[in-house]
């Protein structure tokens, strides 16, 4: 008898007649379903706006057909509250309504062991299936866990594994120790040790009555009205005592667990090379150098083609040998060996930057400073792909792995140059700050001298350690140190955002001298092109400085967080548009020069008369030598109003942070409603309006959101592929919608250092907001192996660097992740729990106090 299968959930019928499918309800012939509609998922307020929609839609989330079922909620819950055969198998969770019962999801099919047709290393179990006796194998260690079946058209793809017979070795040895005689011998000691112990069981008082035996229960409780002979049972002060960081002790063990059992597996091991090289660096960070030693070794043999791996581990050890202050000869040579696998570094890539930046702090901390220069001048790279290696290194290196903070939240534009910037944090936080200091003086450029001026002050505020004052000689020569009227402003903002959080009597004074340099400065007038006849005419070499107004423009814009910090919310706001204003000196409005480019390009000859017509020319023919210089204008002014503009709505970002919303909101509407293109700046072009919508939704404030959405809705295709990713990414991830935030991630089409960076900062804002589990699902889904393998890293260090360490390592338990990405969860965790403990153990000296 030929039994019909339903064409949905492919279950077998045993029904001929029957026209829909009694588990899933879906129609028999192929067709849909006649009966009642499964209950579509509750619809969001706003799914992408309407511009993201657009661009880039989900790869997993295909239009609708009407031919199809609903799609459950993408969205899965926890198991712990499945009752039932629902817990059991994996499926949805609780349903609503009886009809969606039967709706399974495929977790158990996904997670199951796919068996293999023949035996291969590591995979010599056979496994033969129940329902359908179709052979296979699979690794020992898989008995009694869950496989699937090689056959694809098994009716119970899904099976346990047997136990029995899982290892046939164990078996073997357990059928030749099955001796008869060893087993009498065992016997009779058994019955000679039963008769002894009865004999002195029996040979005790009597102690029948349950009365007389104390109740551990009541250890605890005084007596008041007993007589003056009774005693209270007393209790041990170590059974009462409770290890209050006893989870973090069985953390750090699971996850050295983890290395040691991955660190040289092979199966399904992306790069044996990029294990042996986290391992390493755990085990330099955590002050191991034998098994440091031992890891690097072994990386010889299994990544030869990359020998530059070991900088890493050796400069930690070599910080380590010269902290120690007697192994001279030690550190020479660990310093000659990190010299010579330098020249073997790619020429591109991120990690030559982190391994530039961390060899050229330890040449000048051991007074090899010329080698620290020569270093910065190759590897002085001012591109996304240093921008993410500095943040990624200095983020660890301040205990935080929070970049998000880091470069979006402290800063208000970007480092000009992370390396120079990156080597000075990471002196003052090796307790080098005076060569900081000499450091971030010796910059050639004044842009990157004050960069890293700043950020030396920050770094020694925010560094007990590093013995956090800073002398009024010292704060002079910060001072003068950088030829720009704006540059004493950054300075005494950047003391005071250091020293706010110690109380208004130590910081407020340096607030007060902010305010007075920034009211020495003349705000700039806006450069006065508007016209054809303006950019022809306009003289480029009596342009200001780029590099100056940024410097200027930072300046006030730190100074207005310090305002908002300092809770004055008018003067922040001020100093701000006074920022805004500052960059309207360095070019015209990009809309401006946008539309006289899109003039060329769509008719040039058009554009010609419109020129001759402009400057009034008397002969046709001196018409082209006067177009060609338009053009070259017209050029340099683009690139000068594309870079202030990114400066402009990059600072207006941050400002939604220092709760000046409402303020960018009406400063958007009202630049919107303008209607001179001459004035009008650009924002809705930005993903800036989408991050004010998310913002007023965090804050609560509904009414401000759903006029973002209105005004968003009104608005053309974003194209620009950095403003697709933020917009997609933001609006996805403010309605959970992982799925469709990690397509957009996989979609995107800027540059893969733009895309990690990006990705690194909303992965820490969900950490930050301990959404652990949308952030755990977001990396799992990016496609890029090495993008995901460092996301894990960031996060796990984020993670327990944010005091969230059980409740992350609980859902990372569940996790079934390759060897590689494993080693990228411990890079992030073992050191920073290690480095967690040995200060506890300064602070509290106990015995047990670590691991």
């Amino acid at each position: 008898m030929d039994l019909r299968f339903c064409p949905e959930c492919k279950q077998s019928v045993l029904d001929d007649d029957v026209e829909e499918c009694p588990f899933c309800g879906a129609s028999m012939s192929g067709n849909s379903s006649t009966g009642k509609t499964p209950a579509q998922p509750p619809k969001k307020k706003r799914g992408l706006t309407p511009r993201s929609e657009a661009k880039s839609p989900p790869k997993s989330a295909p239009p609708a057909s009407p031919e199809k079922k609903a799609a459950p909620p993408a969205k899965e819950r926890s198991s712990a509250g499945r009752p039932g055969f629902l817990k059991d198998f994996g499926g949805a969770s609780a349903p609503a309504d009886d009809s969606e019962i039967f709706n399974f999801d495929t977790s158990r099919l996904r997670k199951a062991f796919q068996l293999r047709p023949k035996p291969q290393r590591g995979c010599t179990y056979r496994v033969i299936c129940p329902m359908c006796e179709t052979a296979g194998f699979a690794p020992h260690k898989i008995a009694g866990k869950e496989v699937r079946c090689r056959n694809k058209d098994c009716m119970v793809p899904v099976f346990e594994a047997p136990k029995v017979g899982g290892d046939r070795r164990n078996n073997a040895q357990e059928e030749t120790r099955a001796n008869p005689i060893l087993i009498v011998a065992i016997v009779t000691i058994g019955v000679v040790l039963l008769g002894g112990g009865l004999f002195y069981w029996m040979s005790r008082p009597s102690s029948s009555d349950n009365l007389s035996q104390g109740n551990p229960n009541l250890a605890n409780i005084t007596n008041t009205d007993s007589n003056e002979g009774d005693k209270t049972p007393q209790v041990d002060e170590q059974e009462k005592f409770v290890d209050p960081f006893q989870g973090q002790k069985d953390v750090l063990r699971e996850a050295q667990v983890k290395q040691a059992r991955y660190v040289g597996d092979y199966t399904n091991n992306r790069s044996l090379a990029d294990c042996r090289r986290m391992s390493a660096e755990i085990h330099a960070l955590i002050q191991q150098p034998e098994k440091m030693q031992d890891d690097l070794d072994k990386l010889k043999v299994v990544g030869r083609q990359f020998p530059y791996y070991a900088i890493p581990a050796l400069t930690e050890y070599g910080w380590q040998l010269l902290q120690a202050g007697d192994q001279q000869q030690t550190f020479d040579e660990n310093f000659k060996a990190i010299q010579d696998l330098m020249g073997t570094l790619p020429g591109r890539g991120r990690f030559r930057i982190e391994c530039a930046i961390r060899f050229a702090a330890l040449a000048y901390a051991s007074d090899n400073k010329e080698i620290a220069k020569q270093l910065a001048q190759k590897f002085d790279q001012r591109d996304d792909e240093a921008l993410l290696s500095s943040a990624m290194y200095i983020s660890e290196r301040l205990d935080t792995w929070d970049i998000d903070v880091l470069l979006f939240r402290n800063l208000s534009q970007p480092w000009t140059s992370p390396l120079y910037s990156a080597v000075t944090i990471d002196l003052v936080t090796r307790l080098k700050r005076d060569l900081g200091l000499e450091w971030a003086l010796a910059a050639r450029e004044n842009d990157v001298r004050s960069d890293c001026i700043v950020d030396w002050i920050r770094t020694v505020l925010q560094t007990p350690e590093a013995n956090s004052t800073i002398t009024d000689e010292t704060l002079k020569q910060l001072v003068s140190s950088v030829k720009n009227p704006a540059h004493p402003v950054r300075v005494y903002a950047a003391m005071y955002l250091g020293l706010y959080p110690q109380g208004e009597e130590a910081s407020l004074g340096y607030l007060k001298q902010a305010e007075e340099a920034a009211s020495k400065y003349t705000i700039p007038d806006p450069l006065p092109v508007r016209s054809m006849k303006d950019i022809l005419e306009v003289n480029l070499r009596s342009l200001p400085s780029i590099e100056d107004c940024l410097l200027e423009m930072q300046a006030f814009a730190e100074l207005s967080r310090a305002e908002s910090i300092a809770k004055k919310k008018d003067e922040s706001w001020t100093y701000l548009k006074k920022s805004l204003q500052i960059g309207r000196n360095i070019s015209p409005n990009p809309k401006l020069t946008r539309s006289f480019r899109e003039a060329i390009e769509s008719n040039s000859t058009r554009a010609q008369q419109q020129l001759f017509r402009e400057i009034n020319l008397n002969a046709a023919s001196e018409l082209s030598i006067k177009f060609a210089q338009y053009d070259r204008n017209l050029k340099v002014l683009e690139e000068r109003a594309e870079r202030r503009f990114r400066a402009q709505w990059t600072i207006l970002a941050r400002g939604l942070n220092w709760g000046l919303q409402s303020e960018v909101w009406q400063a958007v509407t009202s630049n919107d409603a303008s209607g001179s293109s001459a004035d009008m700046e650009p924002y809705v072009s930005t993903p800036l309006l989408q991050l004010l919508e998310n913002r007023f939704t965090e804050l609560g404030q509904k009414q401000f959101a759903d006029n973002v959405n209105a005004l968003l809705s009104r608005q053309d295709l974003l194209t620009e592929p950095t403003a697709v990713l933020v917009e997609g990414l933001a609006v996805n991830l403010a309605y959970d919608d992982i799925r469709a935030a990690s397509s957009i991630i996989n979609d995107s089409k800027v540059s893969v250092a733009e895309k990690e960076l990006i990705t690194l900062y909303f992965i820490n804002r969900l950490v930050r907001k301990e959404k652990l589990i949308q952030a755990i699902d977001l990396t799992k889904r990016i496609e890029d192996p090495l993008m995901q393998e460092e996301a894990w890293k960031v996060m796990s260090g984020h993670a327990v660097a944010s005091a969230q360490t059980e409740k992350y390592w609980a859902l990372m338990r569940r996790e079934d992740l390759t060897p590689t990405r494993w080693l990228s969860v411990c890079r992030g965790v073992i050191p920073e729990l290690v480095g967690f403990f040995a200060l506890l153990e300064e602070e509290l000296p106990t015995p047990d106090s670590a691991p």
